[in-house]
């Protein structure tokens, strides 16, 4: 079975989008046809999706399911007045929040995407740019800095996984490209002896490789 999905929002979607899929992985049974509709800021664009979303259901003769992150009343209402599956991802916990904290939400849109508390935001990019000068080996002179170093052989995903611990963890993350010439030691690289509570091995299997 097969079922139309729309993310839609005010902003980029990546919120909507993360959310639906966590939620979807659930049903493994289901293919899902996936369309994002992002940067609903306006009674115009919401009714162009609004018709998007119609017209798949008439397509499919079932109901799409709608993720929507829209912050905007009007433009909800039109997304809403689909009378689809329409699950509102923001309205659903934003007003018991308000009740929990006795205080109205500022109903901004991607708010959660821009810099928000600065220190946190310089925290990333110094993990960043010290993941980025530590990549494949580049750098040892400080490697004893990092929080976490990869070692595994060449190809095997250790840069992406760094940079994806380093933008989403803020960790400073160095990683160490294993050769013939380390293997036939028997050992660690000296450069890395130091470093044994810090170090992680990446595996791969060979025909993937």
């Amino acid at each position: 079975m097969s079922r139309s999905v729309f993310y839609v929002s005010d902003r980029t979607g990546i919120t909507a989008e993360t959310l639906g899929r966590s939620l979807l992985t659930q049903f493994p049974n289901t293919e899902f046809r996936i369309t994002l509709v992002p940067f609903i800021t306006n009674q115009l664009a919401a009714e162009k999706a609004a018709a998007t979303i119609r017209r798949a259901r008439e397509k499919d003769d079932l109901p799409p399911l709608v993720f929507s992150t829209l912050t905007d009343p009007a433009t909800q209402f039109v997304i809403a007045s689909c009378n689809e599956y329409v699950f509102d991802l923001f309205g659903t916990f934003i007003e018991p929040l308000e009740d929990a904290l006795g205080t109205k939400s500022s109903h901004t849109p991607g708010r959660m995407h821009g810099i928000g508390n600065v220190s946190d935001y310089e925290r990333r990019l110094s993990a960043l740019n010290f993941t980025l000068s530590h990549d494949d080996g580049l750098s040892t002179r400080d490697i004893g800095g990092s929080d976490v170093i990869l070692i595994g052989v060449s190809r095997c995903g250790k840069t992406p996984t760094c940079l994806y611990l380093a933008m989403h963890y803020s960790l400073s993350v160095a990683n160490y490209p294993l050769t013939a010439d380390d293997f036939s030691q028997l050992g660690l690289p000296k450069i890395l002896e130091s470093c044994r509570d810090k170090l992680y091995g990446l595996t791969i299997a060979p025909e993937q490789l």
